[in-house]
Parts: C-alpha cells; structure tokens; sequence
C-alpha cells in the first residue's frame, strides 16, 4: 500500500462513528423497543458490514495479508448485490412513507439525491473492479464509491441549517481533498477528478434538475 494512504482505514472509521449521529432516531426507536419496519434492521445490518469490510480491507494490505484480502474482495462481489437491493428498498420505504407528508411532485423530487448516490456508488464500484489489478487505481475508485455511500449519513445530522445540504457539500469538499492531496504528491488523481466531476453535476442536478418534469417522469419509471 501507498505510504501516504496506510492509514485511510481511519477516514471509514470517522464515518462509521458518525453513523450512529446520522440515524440517532433509529437507535433511539430501537432502545426504546418501539416498533421499527424490518427494512431498517435489514439496511443498518448490511451497511454495518460493508463499512466494516472498507475498514478491514486497508487495514489486510498494509499487514501485507494479500491473501485474506483477496478472499475478501471476492466475497464482496456477492455482497455488494445485497447492499445495492437493501438501498433500494430504503429508497421505495422513503417514498411510501413520505405520501403524506408531501406532494406527489415533492416526493419524486426528493428521491433525486439518493437514487443519484446510489449510482454513483454502483459505478465507482464498478469501476473498482474493472481496475482491480491496479491497486493504486482501484483503491481511489473504491474511496470515490464510500463517499457516496457515506453521505446519506452525513445528510441525516442537524447542523441547524435549513437550506445546508450537508451530504452534498461533505462529499464534494472530500473529493477535492482527496484530489488536492493526490496532486500535490503527484499520484494518480484521476479517479478524483471523475469523482469531482460527477458529484458536482450530481450536487448541480439537486438544484436545478431535480424539480423538472422530465425527472419526475424518469423517477416514476425507476419506481416501477
């Protein structure tokens, strides 16, 4: 593993602390032994064990167990399906449950965002994965794919700001560090770059593309 990245397991710990932060209602439900739809016990468990993976997996190289991590790397292709199909479910439970809260317009606009993470999260993965043999590469396309994992998180927890998209600017202010750092010790920030330039269209859509009727008909689609 890169010198300058031997201790990236402690950026998906930072995250993995704030999970608890971001879904505060959830645990407090679950303490409180209040009645909580399956799906959640489902997402948190399989998310868990992903954040986990992503906090070991760093952790094997570096200890140069290149077998454990390869063993491990192969039992994610198996996973990741579960954890893509368990967000998928939060997505639809998000929109049922918000009927009657918000209009039917409202309610396809909102889902803009985590249906936009969720393929970003798939195509970073992908693109993990096709560069597998790469180590360098595969782990900056593994790091772009966790923050987009990582932002529903962040855009669970009340900075007290009404109009502060903070899931948006936590994942694009963490990429540009990324790509800044990887510049100024000329490594391959290209990944970086992509994630920037994708994010940032990602983060421009929820304000301008996400109200659109071509959107919503799309979101009607998707929801099919």
């Amino acid at each position: 593993m890169e010198k300058k990245y031997k201790s990236i397991h402690i950026f998906f710990i930072i995250i993995l602390a704030l999970v608890p932060i971001g879904f505060k209602r959830y645990f407090i439900k679950l303490f409180n032994e209040e009645s909580i739809n399956n799906i959640l016990h489902i997402h948190t468990l399989v998310m868990g064990i992903w954040c986990l993976l992503l906090i070991i997996q760093p952790i094997l190289i570096r200890k140069r167990k290149n077998k454990a991590h390869k063993l491990i790397g192969k039992l994610s292709y198996l996973f990741f399906p579960l954890v893509v199909y368990t967000i998928c479910m939060i997505i639809v439970y998000s929109f049922e449950r918000m009927k009657t809260h918000l209009s039917l317009d409202e309610n396809l606009s909102q889902l803009f965002l985590p249906i936009s993470q969720l393929f970003l999260f798939v195509l970073f993965y992908i693109l993990a994965m096709l560069n597998v043999k790469k180590l360098k590469i595969h782990m900056r396309y593994i790091i772009v794919s966790s923050v987009a994992l990582f932002g529903p998180t962040i855009g669970r927890i009340d900075f007290g700001l009404d109009s502060f998209n903070a899931d948006l600017w936590f994942m694009d202010l963490c990429l540009v560090a990324f790509l800044i750092y990887d510049t100024y010790y000329k490594k391959d920030y290209k990944p970086y770059l992509v994630g920037c330039i994708l994010f940032f269209l990602m983060h421009i859509g929820s304000i301008w593309f996400s109200d659109t009727y071509l959107w919503r008909e799309g979101a009607k689609i998707i929801l099919m």
